[in-house]
């Protein structure tokens, strides 16, 4: 059976047919890679027949590229083992191309012709007859004509070769390389060969649908070789796809496992997810919020609205006003750090704080948000009176009747200022406004109102009845921070008669919402209420 031609190892072709044959190759090539993912999807059966029919073909194409090479090399004069050439990288291919897709072959028979053995050189041409006597003698002898340079033509070759090559890449990155961008197609083969970051990026691209379709289940393999590298980011968000079943089954197990990896290289996000699900599990309920407090105070909003979920539900648990005031924290943590979905939890959970709390729990909120820590805010101490130091040394005796009056007198003088309606209008505008504007509370505007609403409250507690060594008693108290002391108070009267009590601890009550206010705190009224403040 006698080989065709074009498939025969033997003989020479010019580069017209080499170029014919060549390009062909390549397309019966293309076609089978491309018969191949057609009937992959089809079936077993149709992905076999297309596998077989592929390989066919592949091979038909390898067998006519090998035999182009060769015979093109004989025209060349050189031997057609000169294919493995190919086997240098990027060099090899650019040498193939330019010789012979560019360069002459040998004029004449050579040594490999049709029959591929070598030929007789051609016998010699007579030598020229000596001119006729009739001829007229030449008056010159003709200039032999210089030999043509290859070197141009040699030169314009390579160059052409490189374009030609240049074009082939290109071509070949556009047709088997995916994405619809060049950005794509460039990560693409950056990811391909190991880098880490362009495998993030291109698994981000399919996740988003970013310049390529949406693809969760690429965007799974593509985050498992940044993964594979690493990359805590690739973990978690290969753990996220786990989690929540995207492209993959889903499988917590799994997702846990990346976690933890992420969370060894400190990736905080992953804290936060991983304190997901532990919490799930009621043993891991400690391990998630300890997590969640690490990433709190990295400053996760989303672990600031999960922690403040966790402090809320246990607001009847223990110290239910501080799993209160932990909750309002972290949740309006969380809507400072962009995590708009607590705002209304956030609304709900205010409406439920009880009246009596509401104060105490609006300073420390805000003062633990102006300090950045959940640590409770330390009120100021009450004023103490200066003491002498016989008082210290020698206390008052114990069956002295008015020492037992400053009892709980401090305590009642504070109830009767937060009744005040100055002390409730003040007070109810200050939290209103902070948590309209929660970036109030730390301006010198809210720091100035809240200062003077614990001023207010520090005096109203330094109320109380001092005797000193072989003295009177008398009642000291204090206004604006300042201490005084009224000897015209009948203190052996407070604790016998509860109407004159009474008296006197409203006129303490008035004196103290009534003393000058600083001019911050009457502007702020002025513009709250829209007209003048006291």
């Amino acid at each position: 059976m006698q080989v065709p031609r074009c498939l025969s190892f033997q003989g020479r072709i010019r580069r017209g047919q080499f170029w014919l044959y060549w390009c062909g190759a390549m397309l019966a090539l293309v076609l089978s890679v491309a018969l191949i993912g057609a009937l992959a999807p089809l079936g077993q059966v149709a992905a076999i027949i297309g596998a077989l029919l592929g390989i066919a073909g592949a091979g038909a194409a390898c067998w006519l590229s090998l035999a182009t090479q060769v015979k093109r090399w004989h025209d060349l004069d050189r031997t057609g083992w000169m294919v493995l050439i190919n086997f240098i990288p990027f060099l090899g291919l650019l040498v193939a191309v330019i010789y012979l897709g560019f360069i002459k072959g040998t004029a004449g028979p050579n040594r490999f012709d049709a029959a591929g053995v070598a030929v007789a050189p051609p016998p010699p041409p007579p030598p020229p007859s000596p001119p006729s006597a009739t001829e007229p003698p030449l008056l010159s002898p003709a200039k032999p004509s210089a030999p043509k340079s290859r070197g141009g033509k040699r030169l314009l070759a390579a160059m052409l070769g490189l374009a030609v090559l240049a074009v082939l890449l290109a071509a070949i990155v556009f047709v088997f390389v995916p994405g619809n961008t060049w950005e794509v197609r460039r990560s693409w083969m950056r990811a391909s060969l190991g880098s880490a970051a362009d495998c993030q990026a291109l698994a981000w691209r399919y996740r988003t649908g970013q310049d390529v379709p949406q693809d969760f289940a690429r965007a799974a393999h593509w985050f498992e070789r940044a993964a594979d590298h690493g990359l805590a980011q690739g973990q978690y968000d290969l753990a996220v796809l786990y989690y929540y079943g995207l492209g993959v089954p889903a499988d917590p197990a799994r997702a846990k496992t990346l976690l933890q990896a992420a969370v060894a290289q400190n990736y905080v996000p992953a804290k936060t997810l991983l304190g997901l699900l532990q919490e799930s599990d009621e043993s891991g309920r400690e391990m998630a919020k300890l997590l969640w407090e690490e990433a709190s105070a990295a400053g996760d909003p989303w672990a600031q609205s999960l922690l403040g979920s966790m402090f809320l539900a246990r607001r009847e648990q223990g110290d239910g006003k501080e799993n209160l005031t932990l909750a309002l924290y972290y949740l309006e943590s969380a809507r400072r750090g962009g995590a708009e979905t607590v705002g209304g939890l956030l609304q709900h959970v205010w409406a439920t704080v009880p009246p009596e709390t509401l104060e105490e729990i609006t300073t420390q909120v805000f003062g633990r948000l102006a300090q950045g820590k959940p640590d409770p805010i330390t009120p100021p101490a009450p004023v103490e009176p200066p003491k002498t130091p016989e008082t210290t040394e020698t206390p008052a005796p114990a069956d002295n009747p008015p020492a037992e009056t400053a009892a709980g007198l401090g305590e009642e003088v504070l109830a009767s200022v937060r009744a005040r309606p100055e002390y409730v209008a003040l007070n109810t505008a200050y939290a209103e406004r902070s948590q309209a504007d929660p970036s109030w509370a730390a301006s010198d505007e809210g720091r100035a109102v809240g200062q003077y609403l614990q001023t207010m409250r520090t005096d109203a507690q330094a109320a109380q009845v001092v005797t000193p060594e072989g003295g009177k008693p008398t009642l000291e108290y204090a206004v604006g921070g300042s201490k005084l002391t009224d000897n015209g108070v009948h203190v052996d009267q407070l604790d016998s008669d509860a109407d004159y009590r009474k008296t006197v601890v409203d006129a303490l009550a008035q004196n103290i919402v009534s003393a000058p206010r600083p001019l911050v705190v009457s502007e702020f009224l002025k513009h709250q209420e829209g007209g003048d403040a006291k």
